[in-house]
């Protein structure tokens, strides 16, 4: 592991030739075997390197403010997402702001220092997102969370193509989100998330009654809430696929893991239902638990593991994500 660490390290990220001794001046994390390698990258490293060495900061979470995005699908005003979390904030008095989803605007806000958690909705429902996959907003986004931001994605209709990439490739989870889960049941809030700290467990609502686009192949440590063994969907239609008919196992609706000194977390929720939208302001805002060393081992040596079958420009986008990330670099660092 040392050795790939090494590897990685220096190899020059417009060729990917192997131990080279220029370093990027600014960010000291990329590596070139020569000057106009070095230039001619820059177009793709800009974004990276500017967001690497931006000085993120953070509102005390004794004092959290949300920044909500939305309007992907309907006029902000019109977005029930965004009224229904905006109505569960204002009556815990937790202050906020909501704005359509724009690259400038999304960028400015997560460098303010204002903001303690981003709540994002309907990247997966088909409306013209564009402007948030770009390199730019997702370089910001990857350093504002490792640096201690609360980022929590909303996923439903193309949230295979569109929000599970944004887990595995952004966040190096596991999580996977394939065929139609529109389907209403009863989910548990699950103690076994060993990231959730007691009190947090008290105060978040033991059931969500949602119909949801779930999300499978999560670890039982980020499993926040799933149905129970057995569980039905429920509706009112008396038709084959609705009422009555079992929930796949190992579907989860809402699913969270630290990352750097921030937390990332999905919610599948479609109809915006209330306890989801305690569910949200709740993770947005009690403390939770640390991420433990071995899960971090796991989650980087994860990261190295399923690259093997991505392109190599993939491979080093990946690899350079998970060494550019200065808090994590000493923790990975003192057990490799």
């Amino acid at each position: 592991l040392r050795r790939q660490a090494t590897i990685m390290k220096s190899k020059c990220g417009f060729c990917t030739e192997e131990n080279c001794a220029s370093v990027c001046s600014q960010c000291k994390l990329q590596y070139y075997c020569t000057r106009e390698h070095q230039q001619q990258d820059w177009v793709n490293h800009k974004y990276k390197c500017k967001a690497t060495i931006f000085n993120y900061k953070y509102p005390s979470l004794d004092s959290p403010k949300f920044l909500i995005v939305g309007g992907t699908m309907f006029d902000l005003k019109d977005d029930f997402n965004v009224n229904n979390l905006v109505t569960e904030l204002k009556k815990n008095q937790i202050p906020y702001e909501s704005t359509v989803l724009n690259r400038a605007t999304l960028i400015k806000n997560l460098q303010s220092g204002v903001f303690s958690t981003l709540v994002c909705f309907g990247i997966g429902s088909g409306g013209e997102v564009r402007s948030f996959f770009h390199a730019e907003v997702q370089w910001n986004i990857i350093m504002w969370v490792t640096s201690g931001g609360r980022f929590i994605l909303h996923g439903e209709g193309e949230g295979e193509r569109r929000v599970m990439p944004v887990c595995r490739n952004w966040f190096g989870r596991s999580w996977e989100m394939k065929g139609d889960f529109y389907r209403r049941t009863v989910h548990n809030l699950q103690p076994s998330c060993t990231y959730l700290t007691p009190d947090t467990l008290k105060t978040l609502p033991p059931t969500v009654n949602a119909k949801a686009c779930m999300i499978s192949n999560v670890p039982i440590e980020e499993k926040v809430y799933s149905p129970e063994s057995g569980a039905v969907v429920h509706s009112f239609v008396r038709l084959p696929g609705f009422a009555g008919e079992q929930i796949d196992g190992g579907l989860n609706l809402v699913a969270m893991s630290p990352f750097g000194k921030g937390r990332f977390a999905f919610i599948g929720d479609v109809n915006a239902e209330q306890s989801s939208m305690a569910v949200i302001r709740v993770l947005g805002t009690f403390l939770t638990k640390p991420e433990s060393a071995w899960i971090r081992r796991r989650v980087f040596m994860s990261m190295l593991h399923k690259s093997n079958g991505w392109s190599s420009d993939e491979k080093l986008d990946v690899k350079w994500h998970v060494l550019s990330m200065q808090p994590l670099c000493a923790l990975i660092m003192s057990y490799i």
